[in-house]
């Protein structure tokens, strides 16, 4: 191929050798003890609209060993760029030493060759006989910007050096019959998930809530809020989910993302969590609203006196309040870190000195 404008990508991996010629001497030899059964193969699928870095894989049906082969496809340079060309998952144990090709953006074609060896006198590496055998996988972005069905064309072409499609055998002569080639029709369309509205969307962790919206029947669909991850069901009409919120440490709206393996759409007021417990100032032993001598000698006083016999707080709560250090434990340390704290200038409670809101607490916080 020659005259390639500036769209060309040139896709190398080379042991031993930099002439692209001798790729041309191998591939252009012709052979008479072929089935007639091969083939190359791109199957039909679907891309998102803005997408990149999809891979569609090229497909290889062989019917004896072969020990090299060239792709040439044609595409549609409004539509597609292909960024890259990939050993697929059929050649990548078999470490060719030779796999380059050319890719032009601009025109929309590409070419690409793969020999296992060019060392070797006599070629002991092959590539077996079968059925479905993955050779190539081409890493694709969807330039396109409205909905549209665009074809990967398998195809051959005159010239000198001309694109062919092309197997080899251990002989360094070509198969024959050429292989046939059966292109591939990708769909170009609207994939992402795609949120209209969101109804219910107000309570506690465990509630649930419906989202309307587009595209979440696409594979790999996940939805998380305030960070974490929501189980969710897709109702009868294909465009609601029902979603059940998932714990989050605090209240107010939290942010609902839903994403698919084409992307995500994201709603930063996706749930609104309610208030569930107070206001408290961290280290609060007798929820005065503030920390002074006084709450070191309450929690002294109860872990030595049991008086008082109950630290505010229920549940997680009394822990945050009252676990000063932040080791998991209400104990001696924790009293002595508030004196410390007020008097010799030590660290300040493991939550901070700002008001919080606490589970299961009032709301005393000045």
């Amino acid at each position: 191929m020659d005259g390639f404008g500036t769209g060309e990508v040139r896709m190398s991996a080379v042991r031993g050798i930099k002439q692209v010629s001798i790729l041309t001497g191998v591939f252009l030899l012709v052979s008479t003890s072929a089935w007639g059964v091969n083939r190359f193969r791109i199957g039909d699928g679907q891309l998102s609209l803005g997408s990149s870095g999809n891979v569609v894989g090229i497909v290889a049906d062989i019917d004896q060993e072969i020990v090299g082969l060239s792709i040439a496809l044609d595409f549609d340079p409004a539509k597609l760029r292909i960024s890259e060309v990939r050993l697929g998952a059929g050649l990548i144990g078999l470490e060719p030493e030779f796999s380059d090709g050319i890719i032009d953006n601009v025109r929309g074609e590409l070419v690409h060759g793969v020999i296992l060896s060019l060392t070797e006198t006599i070629v002991e590496r092959r590539i077996a006989a079968g059925e479905g055998i993955e050779v190539l996988r081409l890493v694709v972005d969807v330039i396109a910007e409205e909905p549209a069905s665009t074809t990967l064309d398998l195809a051959n072409a005159a010239g000198f050096p001309g694109r062919r499609n092309v197997m080899t055998d251990g002989g360094g002569n070509s198969v024959t019959p050429s292989p046939r080639l059966s292109d591939g029709v990708l769909a170009l369309r609207r994939l992402l998930p795609v949120i209209k509205h969101i109804q219910g969307n107000v309570g506690v962790a465990g509630d649930t809530f419906l989202v309307v919206g587009f595209n979440f029947d696409q594979v790999g669909l996940q939805v998380t809020i305030c960070g974490n991850e929501a189980e969710h069901r897709l109702l009868g009409d294909g465009q609601t989910l029902q979603v059940f919120a998932p714990a989050c440490a605090a209240a107010g709206f939290a942010a609902l993302e839903i994403c698919n393996s084409f992307g995500c759409d994201t709603v930063a007021e996706g749930f609104d969590y309610d208030l569930v417990g107070g206001r408290q100032a961290p280290g609060d032993c007798n929820g005065d609203g503030g920390l002074d001598l006084s709450d070191g000698v309450c929690l002294l006083s109860h872990l030595f006196l049991g008086q008082p016999a109950e630290l505010p707080c229920d549940g997680a709560g009394e822990m945050s309040l009252n676990d000063f250090n932040g080791d998991a434990r209400i104990d001696l340390s924790d009293g002595v870190g508030i004196l410390v704290y007020l008097f010799q200038g030590g660290p300040a409670h493991v939550e901070g000195t700002e008001c919080k809101v606490l589970t299961g607490c009032s709301n005393t916080c000045n």
